[in-house]
């Protein structure tokens, strides 16, 4: 059994107060009639992946430095701050909770970050985390997801008959999505909840992955059709495209209880960009 290593790192409020000058995400220009959305800018730093979005409106994830040395962020409105374990190579954020519980990875390594503090959790990929401290994410070896509960219990995730399965997402209500392969090598996204597995497949698509969903059951994620790679929002077993306008890729990360969304979208040049969003935008146009 691997016990958790703990270190402290300077308060998080007290780095958001002192990156508080940032400037806001700019609200991007597009025709009438078509969805909005704002890309999200990280001063000093590039390809920008926006992972998840709190009830409250904090955004985390990751970028480059001029190092090209992966940092993860956290970003509500103006204030910015950095999330970088001491003396490691690479940190990423992946996910937040409303306390303000964040996940993500390091280099041979999970973490838990609260209140200030790191908890390593060697070995596994963490994803994401509830209100409750539940955790789910890729277990060793990239062929399992897992659930560790908020009193430290694990339990591996498996589809049935599939050649790998994976956690990305969970909520309040312990509702687990994620994708899994099965035997012909098909990728498709699934809803874990009360014992029972769910197929979650956009219609037509090659590859469908399952990666949010908040606690009215709204499921984001990514599936490959004919126009590519894009986004979607899965409701009530119903699927709605999600595309930014003037995109060849969308992919969407997270997804919160008023519906916002983020994740990075590729432009026609080949430049990738971090956004956040809104389902409305979508359902409406």
């Amino acid at each position: 059994m691997s016990y958790p290593v703990r270190r402290r790192m300077a308060s998080l409020a007290a780095a958001l107060l002192l990156l508080g000058a940032t400037t806001a995400a700019q609200i991007s220009a597009h025709p009438a009639n078509t969805p909005s959305f704002r890309v999200i800018e990280i001063p000093g730093k590039s390809q920008i992946f926006a992972r998840d979005i709190s009830n409250r409106g904090a955004i985390v994830g990751y970028a480059s430095d001029a190092t090209a040395r992966q940092i993860g962020f956290i970003k509500l409105d103006r204030f910015i701050g950095e999330i970088d374990f001491p003396n490691s190579s690479l940190t990423t954020a992946w996910g937040i909770n409303d306390r303000g519980e964040i996940v993500g990875s390091l280099v041979g390594s999970g973490y838990l970050l609260s209140k200030g503090e790191f908890t390593l959790l060697p070995g596994i990929s963490p994803e994401s985390i509830n209100d409750r401290g539940d955790i789910v994410g890729v277990a060793a070896g990239g062929r399992d997801g897992f659930l560790r509960t908020g009193d430290g219990a694990f339990t591996t995730i498996r589809v049935p008959n599939s050649n790998s399965t994976r956690a990305h997402g969970i909520n309040d209500r312990g509702q687990i999505v994620g994708d899994f392969e099965d035997v012909s090598s098909h990728e498709r996204g699934f809803l874990f909840w009360g014992g029972e597995f769910r197929t979650i497949e956009v219609p037509g698509s090659s590859r469908t992955e399952a990666i949010a969903i908040n606690n009215f059951g709204q499921v984001v994620g990514k599936f490959v059709g004919s126009d590519g790679e894009q986004g979607f929002l899965w409701r009530a077993g119903k699927f709605t495209t999600i595309s930014i306008p003037g995109s060849v890729t969308t992919n969407i990360f997270g997804i919160n209880d008023r519906g916002q969304i983020v994740g990075i979208y590729v432009d026609t040049s080949g430049n990738e960009f971090a956004f956040q969003s809104h389902v409305k935008e979508f359902l409406e146009h």
